[in-house]
């Protein structure tokens, strides 16, 4: 519709030159006064557009020190509003002007674009956008799974992740690698249960293709590359050493799904993820500020971790998936458990049902609780309630399951509270021992 009136009025202008000058350069005039009437129909963005603007491209920087997303929309409407009687779109109408919708973003977007429509600017990215991009062209994504741990460490980090690749590659529409910390040997020692070291990261390959083939009955055919990483004993995490991405080749960088995303990048310093891979998508698998505010000055040191995590993941990724709602409330973030259920747990189920309909008990062994023995997982809440509620829970008896570097004192604490614990070395939850226990 714009192109129709601003043809006519073209023509217009044509005729007029045509009866001044007598010559025959229809074609030359309509290009010009159509260009001409693009630039003097669109006014360039004055000062107080450009200062909504600036405060909507500063929105991460001001979410940092404290100034709220809601209150930066309010500057923008208010800063819109003052003129919005210049926001008009010719272009929906022949003749009539139309006020934009009333929403402030949608203006200041439609504002700009039209300007820079009008300039004829064209927009491929910034700086240091990489052109570049993965594109696949034998049909399949390119999905690289990035972890903060790695079997034989039996943490969440290291099995989920791990599972993930599994079941993505068993699909066979998309190729997959799974990217592990290497340690070194002095490291592995602190780190890795029952004294497991490996010399190669191709003999940790072998352990761990092993032990997931064990568990989900199939070979599954992706790749596992590794990165250097540096197990930190302050934080109990281990750390990446450089730049992870560089061991996902450009030509594979499609989607990257980041396995805690905010701990991946607390000492990133390479390319942005977001600029390499098409898509990026962080899942949050713990809560560190939990873990941060039982060290000394953790108030403190949570409050800066927090603004960390925010700045680190809104920068990096483009979706944020949180497993539960105690995790850090994270920008772009919406809670959703991607994990699924292990099929082994599936038949657990179907066993424990039939069971039951035979009339036999189907949990007979009380309640236990499993998770690696440090304080951060909770040991100390269960003490406390434990010893709380003694004397309510005179002949009640709970079978835990775990180790760690807390065993000693979280044992020699229960002693001295003469609490009824039972404690066992850790193991699978679909170990066979587990199956007649309520979880607790």
């Amino acid at each position: 519709m714009k192109d129709r009136t601003l043809l006519s009025l073209a023509t217009s202008e044509i005729r007029t030159d045509k009866t001044l000058s007598g010559q025959e350069t229809p074609l030359i005039l309509n290009h010009r006064a159509k260009q001409a009437l693009l630039f003097t129909e669109v006014q360039p963005l004055d000062v107080t557009e450009l200062l909504a603007y600036l405060v909507r491209q500063s929105e991460p920087f001001l979410d940092q020190i404290g100034v709220r997303k809601d209150v930066c929309d309010k500057i923008v409407g208010g800063l819109c509003r003052k003129h919005k009687n210049q926001f008009l779109l010719p272009s929906l109408s022949s003749g009539k002007s139309t006020l934009l919708d009333e929403n402030a973003n949608d203006e200041l977007d439609l504002r700009i674009a039209s300007v820079l429509q009008s300039t004829g600017h064209c927009y491929d990215g910034g700086f240091w956008t990489d052109l570049s991009k993965h594109h696949p062209s034998d049909g399949k994504r390119h999905v690289a799974i990035v972890t903060t741990a790695s079997l034989p460490w039996m943490t969440g980090t290291a099995v989920n992740p791990l599972f993930r690749a599994a079941y993505l590659a068993k699909s066979e529409r998309q190729n997959v690698t799974l990217l592990v910390p290497w340690l070194c040997k002095s490291e592995q020692e602190l780190v890795y249960p029952n004294n497991l070291t490996f010399t190669s990261p191709e003999e940790q390959e072998n352990y761990i293709r092993n032990w997931l083939e064990e568990r989900v009955g199939f070979k599954a055919d992706f790749k596992i590359s590794f990165y250097p990483g540096k197990f930190s004993k302050e934080r109990r995490s281990i750390i990446p050493a450089g730049d992870t991405s560089q061991f996902v080749p450009s030509k594979d960088a499609d989607i990257a799904i980041l396995e805690e995303p905010e701990h991946l990048n607390w000492y990133h310093h390479g390319k942005r993820w977001t600029d390499k891979f098409n898509h990026v998508v962080g899942v949050v698998h713990t809560n560190y500020l939990e873990y941060i505010k039982r060290e000394k000055n953790g108030a403190l040191q949570a409050f800066l971790v927090k603004h960390i995590n925010n700045l680190v993941t809104r920068a990096y990724c483009h979706k944020v998936l949180r497993l539960s709602a105690a995790t850090q409330d994270l920008p772009k973030s919406v809670i959703c458990n991607v994990h699924g259920v292990n099929p082994k747990f599936l038949k657990i189920g179907e066993k424990v049902a039939a069971e039951r309909e035979l009339g036999q008990q189907a949990f007979s062994k009380g309640a236990y609780f499993l998770g690696k023995m440090v304080w951060a997982k909770g040991y100390k809440e269960l003490i406390d309630l434990l010893a709380k509620h003694k004397n309510e829970l005179d002949g009640f008896k709970l079978d835990v399951f775990g180790n760690g570097e807390d065993a000693n004192e979280v044992q020699n604490t229960v002693k001295r509270l003469d609490l009824n614990l039972n404690f066992l070395k850790g193991r699978d939850h679909a170990d066979d021992s587990l199956h007649g226990f309520h979880k607790s």
